[in-house]
């Protein structure tokens, strides 16, 4: 617990809302425990921060602010998609449940809509309608925010599919997948980064019909 006497500030509170996500996840997430985390009485955060919302949003800012700050850029688009959405990827990863703030926080976030814009500038160049360009970027965030969502759930459960699956009768094709081990491949980088290329292929295909 920080010290009771230490200064209480954003930051502090940020922190110690990260704490609680990572260490008891999002449903432990509330004014009360990130007050209890600082030593300070709940009604002291609603100088700070409002609401539970207002906490939320700074969080998924924060993320976000980030990942638009370690984009890099080429001259070759599909690269350019694949390497930042793998940025993306990696600073949800760094944050346990920031896939699930910025999921949870509604359509027009500025800084969402930064992080949206940035992705479409990318792919602004291309032989696409603008709705076509809507349409392909918002199915490569929603990869990327699903893969990282299901990626915490992943991780409890691998075992006990594993196991369930060998006891289901008439699915040859799975059966020597899990044999294989390849089910502890959900989660890992190199599976987002297959997704993200078959997208990218995807977009590549349509600006050539």
């Amino acid at each position: 617990m920080i010290n009771i006497d230490t200064k209480i500030s954003k930051k502090l509170i940020i922190e110690a809302a990260w704490g609680i996500l990572e260490n008891d996840g999002l449903d432990s997430l509330s004014m009360r425990n990130i007050a209890n985390e600082l030593g300070i009485k709940a009604a002291t955060l609603y100088w700070y921060f409002p609401n539970k919302l207002a906490l939320m949003t700074a969080l998924s800012d924060a993320v976000t602010a980030t990942v638009i700050s370690k984009f890099t850029y080429s001259n070759d688009w599909q690269i350019d998609l694949l390497n930042n959405g793998l940025t993306f990827s990696r600073e949800l990863r760094e944050k346990p449940y920031s896939a699930d703030l910025i999921v949870s926080m509604p359509p027009n976030s500025e800084k969402y809509l930064m992080l949206m814009d940035r992705l479409l500038q990318i792919i602004d160049h291309l032989a696409l309608s603008d709705l076509e360009k809507f349409y392909s970027i918002s199915i490569f965030q929603d990869q990327i925010l699903s893969f990282e969502r299901d990626f915490l759930l992943q991780q409890n459960t691998v075992r006990s599919r594993e196991h369930s699956i060998s006891n289901i009768p008439d699915i040859p094709v799975l059966s020597r997948i899990f044999n294989q081990g390849l089910f502890r491949h959900f989660g890992q980088e190199s599976m987002l980064a297959w997704n993200l290329k078959m997208i990218i292929a995807g977009i590549d295909q349509a600006t050539k019909k």
